[in-house]
């Protein structure tokens, strides 16, 4: 194949549509260098609609109601969750509405009896469609014959052409969430005691597709045989007008759960006037988060309990694939409403629980200057619903894949099926699943001097049972080593990592990631805060925190443990940890000009300035591995959650030019020594990364006319000095981006604006 040109007779009918559909619309690009040049445009727009009725029906009862309707239509020239950038091919059309009705009453029954009561319900979405070429009802010419599973997503197959961008699209998308909540509070009171107990009620639902992605097909395309002095591109785009397909993939369906969730709490509050300068505030509030369930019965969940190492599959341990007809190839794998222990759901719930607090507020010396304040209480966190959409993604049995080699453009079925032997990757819920907890505890001084107001306190709590990402199948360290199945590096890396699948916990699949709630925190904060009130309405208040945070969880759905058998090892800063964080915000009044007359007075006299000024120190960052070597031989090179990090030789802090070109030091970072099998000494956080300086100033006005009639003029400015703020830094040992800045927040912005009253 030494020229691309062909007849047109010998162009695959397939190709000859996607030309006219497709390529022939394109813009043309640069014949030197084929690149193209083409502007795109975004659109973003909003709209809020929002009535309120309000009802007295007599003084002790009364009645509102609030509807609220928002749409947010954009286009996405690039693709909804694709930025892809050839141009008019991906483009989406989207729109976020929101809806929300709130219904409300309050009743006072008797001066010492109030009862208030209502109902919530909202909507929020995310609908879109492609409208670019990739679409079917745009590309209407591209017609691919004997598919092997029904397209029900309405884009054309994807091309992948090797040297050139791809041809690809998202959508249609659907996601939607609806949430009802229903609430009820008494209060009663008696004497020194005011009581007050209520209840919530709430229904969540919520449904999303495109969880693969896959259903309407993906073509890639031959580079070889490529005679000389041809390049990689253009034999691709060769074989694609001649439509000989390297591999065709598709997706058997396009999954929707329909999942549910419904969420019981309440509580009892006694707030006690035990004296004229001490209230006693005691409480208990109760919740029950039953797990999740799917109305669609696509649930799965990876089980360890239901796990029989008897049943497992068998693997060839010199390629790691499961050896054919041997095991169960879902081991462990549960169903709801089919093979589940419990039912409709794949996790247990986890009952009802209690949460007592307490809490104090004390005026020592009875002049309504001092507060001594302090409490302690435990409150529950319901999890995240999009965890379960995970497992309905990826796990079996409803989603199958189906591979096809060197088959046709215009019947992918004619080729070779590729029936992978690999072990296949899980994601899971934990079970037995515990909810998340948090202690809170704090004791404040509040005085008032004068204008001045000063406030010290301690602040701290603890959590516990925390969400947090794990790979349950990695395996321990040493194991890999014991086999005698590392390289003669004594590493792992792509070549021989599948051979570590014989050795797994859970034999039969590779990596099996997903949340898990074994994971702690702490925090404990020294906070300050002042007031200072002047003449005139201007005032100073300025607040400064000094803390400290510590997890052994890297994050609750984006980063594991390196070793999941050691989470302690893991005890560092968090990631949200700031140690230093200083806040000043400011009013003031000018006085200039107030004792001028005429046009003077009225255009210059009277302005207010405003302001909140942030100064932080920088954020702990994670220092990972981009190597692609497993130096312990745990297995998690890949797709495994768990990160790599190497190891630290000196403090990464110290010495660096702290530019955008290094901020840290990267010669502090090293590949574990070849021969050496363990884990990188790297602390899990240590590099500590940009502050934050931002002074956001504003200026306004406000005029008067006579019979109510006002307009205020607004100046204000983001970022006022336009202080270059580092956002974040290259942290993958092996980029090329390593120790570099890799993104800044927002430069100096102005905004005007003009507000009428009348």
């Amino acid at each position: 194949m030494r020229s691309s040109r062909y007849k047109y007779s010998t162009i695959n009918p397939v190709a000859r549509a996607y030309i006219q559909d497709i390529f022939s619309k394109l813009p043309n690009g640069d014949p030197g260098n084929f690149n193209v040049f083409f502007p795109i445009r975004s659109i973003f727009n909003a709209r809020q609609e929002l009535l309120k009725i309000d009802h007295r029906f007599s003084e002790r009862f009364n009645f509102s109601i609030r509807w609220i309707n928002d749409t947010i239509p954009t286009e996405e020239p690039g693709g909804l969750f694709t930025s892809s950038p050839v141009p008019l091919v991906p483009q989406t059309r989207t729109n976020a509405p929101g809806r929300s009705v709130t219904a409300r009453f309050t009743r006072t029954i008797s001066p010492r009896f109030y009862n208030e009561g209502g109902y919530a319900w909202s909507y929020g979405a995310i609908s879109s469609r492609p409208i670019g070429l990739i679409g079917q009802d745009q590309s209407p010419n591209i017609k691919v014959a004997n598919m092997p599973f029904p397209v029900t997503l309405e884009r054309v197959p994807s091309l992948s052409i090797s040297g050139f961008s791809g041809i690809t699209g998202y959508g249609p998308y659907e996601n939607f969430n609806i949430n009802q909540n229903y609430f009820d509070n008494f209060t009663a009171i008696l004497g020194k005691h005011t009581l007050k107990t209520g209840i919530t009620l709430n229904l969540y639902r919520k449904q999303e597709n495109h969880l693969t992605g896959l259903n309407a097909g993906s073509f890639s395309f031959l580079t070889t045989p490529r005679p000389t002095g041809t390049s990689i591109a253009n034999q691709a785009w060769a074989n694609f007008l001649l439509g000989n397909v390297a591999t065709f993939q598709q997706a058997s369906n396009d999954l929707t759960p329909d999942l549910r969730q419904n969420q019981w709490e309440g509580y009892l509050q006694d707030d006690w006037r035990i004296k004229s300068n001490l209230t006693l505030n005691l409480g208990v509030r109760f919740s029950y988060f039953p797990s999740v369930d799917d109305k669609n019965n696509l649930l799965t969940n990876f089980d360890p309990a239901k796990y029989d190492p008897a049943r497992a599959p068998q693997i060839n341990p010199v390629n790691g694939n499961i050896i054919p007809n041997t095991g169960d190839l879902l081991n462990g794998i549960i169903i709801n409403n089919q093979n589940s222990p419990y039912g409709e759901r794949v996790l247990a719930n986890p009952g009802v629980k209690w949460a007592p607090r307490i809490g104090f507020a004390w005026d020592p010396f009875k002049d309504q200057k001092t507060a001594i304040r302090g409490g302690y209480g435990i409150s529950y966190d319901s999890v995240l619903v999009g965890i379960y959409q995970q497992v309905v993604g990826q796990n079996p049995p409803f989603v199958n894949n189906i591979a096809i080699n060197n088959t046709r453009l215009d019947n992918p079925t004619a080729g070779v099926v590729s029936i992978s032997a690999a072990p296949r990757n899980l994601r899971f819920v934990p079970s037995p699943f515990r909810i998340p907890y948090t202690q809170q505890w704090s004791l404040d001084v509040q005085r008032q001097m004068r204008r001045f107001v000063i406030m010290v306190g301690y602040y701290g709590s603890k959590g516990t049972h925390l969400l947090g990402l794990q790979d349950q199948n990695s395996l321990r360290p040493g194991v890999a080593q014991q086999a005698g199945l590392l390289n003669e590096n004594g590493h792992v890396n792509s070549a021989n990592l599948p051979r570590l699948n014989a050795l797994r916990p859970y034999r039969g699949f590779q990596y099996i990631n997903g949340v898990n709630t074994d994971y702690n925190s702490n925090y404990h904060s020294l906070q300050v805060g002042a007031q200072r009130y002047f003449s005139g309405s201007s005032s100073l208040r300025i607040a400064y925190t000094w803390s400290k945070a510590l997890t052994d969880s890297p994050s609750d759905r984006s980063t594991a443990p390196q070793n999941v058998y050691c989470r302690a090892c893991e005890y560092s800063r968090a990631t949200f940890d700031r140690t230093h964080v200083f806040t000043a915000s400011y009013y003031h009044v000018l006085p200039y000009f107030r004792q001028s007359k005429g046009l003077v007075k009225y255009a210059l006299a009277g302005w207010q300035v405003s302001g909140i000024t942030t100064l932080n120190t920088g954020l702990p960052q994670r220092i990972t591995s981009a190597l692609g070597v497993d130096w312990a031989g745990l297995g998690t090179v890949g797709g495994s959650a768990a990160p790599i990090r190497p190891d630290m030789v000196s403090d990464p802090n110290q010495g660096a030019p702290r530019d955008r070109f290094q901020f840290f030091n990267t010669a502090s970072f090293q590949a574990v020594p070849n021969g050496e099998t363990r884990l990188g000494n790297a602390p899990a956080t240590f590099v500590i990364g940009p502050g934050i300086n931002i002074w956001n100033v504003s200026m306004f006005k406000n005029f008067r006319w006579e019979k109510g009639r006002t307009a205020q003029l607004r100046i204000e400015s983001f970022n006022t000095f336009n202080h270059t703020n580092w956002a974040s830094v290259g942290t993958g040992l092996g980029n090329t981006n390593f120790g570099q800045v890799i993104s800044t927040r927002d430069p100096r912005r102005l905004q005007f604006g003009l507000k009428l009253g009348f």
